[in-house]
């Protein structure tokens, strides 16, 4: 077996029938521990790290995707040390608060350290794992340690709870010389993976277009709805494929996901699509789906690539046969000048697309040429009486752009920058005719990794009301693979952006790809790709984001 990246050290991950991918590698051999006591470890020859992490115990923010094992913590120890000396005494791992309708199935901690590693796992079922005195027979000269915890609903439950807290005990030590009791202060999720890669976590990420994720009440229920581009076990999510369609009705705990339908044919629609982007349309109570194809009938009767859309009246169960939408070939930029499209590439940026207060159906579209910095952004316009148009195109340099409906016919864009680190923000307004930075910029700056982002107005989903409550999520750390997905809110239409109103959900690595729409009346859903190479969906408190009531965002400035 070939070594992976991170520190080459002899090591073993073992959970029950899982192996678990590791920043170490080895070959090895399973060693189950008991709720109480151990069986006897195994320790093996190795050959030492290659980088030394920082001494200490991290506790990690990642999804904890239901039968999954997940990275929970790390302990990192270096020679003669304090924390070195109550590792070698023993380490008991349990659960100190787990959410309703959830048990632990399995834990498990891979040890590496110079000449040696060993791994183990608790019993299936087991609420404890425990590492006992004399599992390393020597005193190395450092010990790097991942703890891992698979969880899964409990039989017999009504309702999972997919917001309650989790929280972990990592005891240090033994009770001669005095244990160390740690708890995990960080907050982290449950999440319910959509789409699990054969393979181990792959890169990228900050490529991935936004999920094309949305939601909207239907009687009374609220439903939630995503399209994915998959062509089978080991796809990167995002790449052309046939379209699945995932659709929730109970808040994201349980999720139905098949073939794309189409009314009154008995064959899926097996067309592979390009960057589909999703609308709810509240008047009808519909969905409606944009995307690109390999093949839409054109003029002459052959097929050629081109735009489509679908609609759903039942919640995406069944569609309408899809249309062709034609793309405007002359664009205008601000300037009033204007750019032939048809020798540039224009495709659909994905994500979610707008029903706006207008009776337009606005759709997002990106326009590039061979030159990156020649990106830009724009909007399709779909009228309900047939015919499209095209908005003002956006600012050289930006794209990956999400798009809300602010009132009085503004609309926000979000866009990630070549030239910053942070989105920048953009209005247009059809009087105005053009995107215009606002009077003032939002205050802290929305951090960027250069991937698309998500972007939702929470008034509008919930009552239709422009009322200035916004949500973001995007990857937030600028790196080669983005890091650091978060969940952001704002009370004023997006002039400012408090810390205290941040949820991370994931601080691993080639996060990407977010969606966003309301689970419910209180809680906004959360779907994109997380570092362990799942899409998976998540929810947050709406309290945690935003207020109950905002007035009309500042950010329009009275334009």
């Amino acid at each position: 077996m070939p070594f992976g990246r991170g520190p080459r050290a002899a090591g073993w991950a073992l959970v029950p029938a899982l192996w678990l991918a590791l920043s170490t590698a080895g070959l090895g051999r399973q060693a189950e521990v008991g709720a109480e006591g151990p069986e006897p470890f195994f320790v093996f020859s190795g050959f030492g790290a290659s980088q030394v992490p920082a001494e200490g115990v991290e506790w990690l923010v990642r999804p904890l995707e239901l039968g999954r094992s997940v990275p929970i913590a790390t302990v990192n120890t270096t020679d003669g040390s304090e924390l070195q000396s109550r590792v070698l005494q023993g380490l008991r791992l349990s659960a100190a608060a787990l959410p309703d309708g959830v048990k632990v199935a399995a834990l498990s901690a891979n040890l590496s350290f110079p000449g040696g590693g060993l791994g183990g796992s608790s019993a299936l079922g087991a609420p404890t794992l425990v590492i006992p005195a004399g599992a390393v027979g020597s005193a190395p000269s450092r010990i790097n340690m991942v703890l891992h915890a698979r969880l899964e609903a409990a039989q017999d439950v009504a309702e999972l709870d997919l917001e309650g807290p989790v929280q972990w005990r990592l005891e240090l030590g033994s009770e001669e010389t005095g244990r160390l009791d740690m708890l995990s202060d960080v907050a982290c999720r449950l999440a319910v993976p959509l789409y699990a890669p054969a393979t181990p976590a792959p890169r990228g990420g900050g490529k991935l277009r936004a999920a094309a994720f949305a939601g909207g009440r239907t009687g009374d229920k609220f439903v939630m709805l995503a399209v994915l581009p998959l062509t089978g076990a080991d796809a990167e999510p995002g790449a052309p494929g046939p379209a699945r369609v995932a659709r929730s009705e109970d808040g994201g705990r349980s999720w139905e996901i098949g073939e794309l339908r189409i009314a009154e044919r008995e064959e899926p629609w097996g067309l592979p699509i390009e960057g589909p982007a999703l609308l709810f349309d509240g008047p009808t109570a519909t969905f409606r789906l944009l995307c690109r194809t390999a093949r839409t009938p054109g003029p002459s009767g052959t097929e050629e690539p081109g735009f489509v859309v679908l609609s759903s009246a039942d919640g995406g169960r069944t569609w309408a046969a899809p249309v062709s939408l034609d793309v405007p070939r002359v664009g205008v930029d601000a300037a009033g000048k204007e750019h032939d499209l048809s020798v540039l590439s224009v495709s659909s940026s994905g994500g979610r697309g707008l029903a706006a207060s207008t009776g337009e159906w606005l759709w997002p579209l990106e326009v590039a040429s061979s030159v990156p910095a020649q990106r830009r952004y724009l909007l399709l316009r779909e009228a309900r009486g047939g015919g499209t148009s095209l908005t003002t195109l956006g600012p050289r340099g930006h794209s990956a752009a999400s798009f809300v409906e602010l009132g009085d016919g503004a609309i926000l864009a979000s866009a990630a920058s070549l030239r910053q680190a942070s989105r920048e923000l953009r209005l247009w307004r059809e009087i105005d005719g053009a995107w215009r930075a606002p009077l003032r910029p939002p205050e802290p700056s929305l951090p960027c990794a250069d991937g698309a982002a998500a972007l939702m107005h929470v008034g509008r989903e919930l009552t239709g009301a422009m009322d200035g409550r916004l949500v973001s999520a995007n990857a937030a750390v600028r790196r080669k693979p983005p890091t650091r997905m978060s969940v952001r809110g704002s009370n004023d239409g997006g002039h400012r952006w408090p810390p205290h109103r941040e949820v991370l959900l994931d601080d691993g690595k080639a996060v990407g790809g977010p969606g966003l729409a309301m689970a419910d009346a209180d809680s906004v859903g959360v779907l994109y790709r997380a570092s362990s190479g799942s899409v998976v969906f998540q929810s947050v408190p709406l309290a945690d984001l935003v207020d109950p009531v905002a007035g009309v965002g500042s950010v329009t400035g009275g334009r």
